[in-house]
């Protein structure tokens, strides 16, 4: 099939960024995302050719948000969109969305369900459209030390490199969240270590045995046989 004018002027606009090799065109991940996405989301060309006034402008905007949403991972492969900032999915969505995540990092999904719902109720912002956020304080003084933000409650101080995008991508927040797990488990080899240390930093234990956040990683545990995962 030969490209539209707009496809062409697609390809010139990521050659001239150096994103595209017409050397190369099987290679040029770039350009196919955004081609797939704008397939994928409508059912015209890639942008409206051969029109003029609202639906020219309408086909332009559409072609600048697709190159701009692919080349900041707003929209991934396959054409599906990052989630709004601002906007919260129903439990259903988010719930996928979860699964997803769950087999993308070999997490055992009752487990990143259990994490997540222990730690936001599966929510990245609230009723009025804001962030879900924990403020952590120091006891002492009541000085904020850092704050917990989204879904997986990413922490700022701990993870400065996951901000500002952690505030307002849901997907990223998810994903971010559950590497962060899947890491964990690699590092200690046990899931009740890792899920100890996803709260805590690490599976520190007091005198007795118990972990020191014991109660957090019973309600996890609590929380995964609900949905079908036994990790004790």
């Amino acid at each position: 099939m030969a490209k539209s004018p707009s496809e062409l002027q697609l390809q010139k606009f990521l050659e001239d960024c150096g994103l595209w090799d017409p050397r190369k065109a099987g290679d040029n991940i770039l350009y196919q995302k955004t081609v797939s996405h704008l397939h994928t989301k409508y059912s015209d060309t890639v942008v409206v050719d051969g029109k003029s006034g609202e639906a020219e402008i309408a086909g332009q905007t559409r072609l600048v948000d697709a190159m701009v949403g692919v080349a900041t991972g707003q929209i991934q492969p396959g054409g599906s969109a990052s989630v709004p900032a601002g906007t919260q999915p129903d439990k259903k969505a988010v719930e996928t969305l979860i699964e997803q995540t769950a087999q993308k990092f070999n997490i055992p999904t009752g487990l990143l369900k259990a994490v997540k719902k222990l730690e936001s109720g599966w929510r990245q912002f609230d009723a009025s459209g804001q962030p879900v956020q924990g403020v952590n304080r120091d006891k002492a003084t009541g000085a904020v030390k850092s704050t917990d933000w989204g879904i997986g409650q990413i922490n700022d101080k701990a993870h400065p490199d996951a901000f500002p995008r952690a505030k307002t991508d849901l997907v990223y927040n998810l994903e971010y969240g559950a590497n962060y797990l899947s890491n964990l488990f690699k590092r200690h080899g046990n899931w009740r270590d890792a899920v100890a240390s996803y709260n805590a930093g690490s599976p520190r234990r007091t005198q007795s045995g118990a972990y020191v956040n014991q109660a957090y990683v019973d309600r996890v545990a609590q929380y995964a046989r609900d949905f079908g995962y036994n990790f004790s």
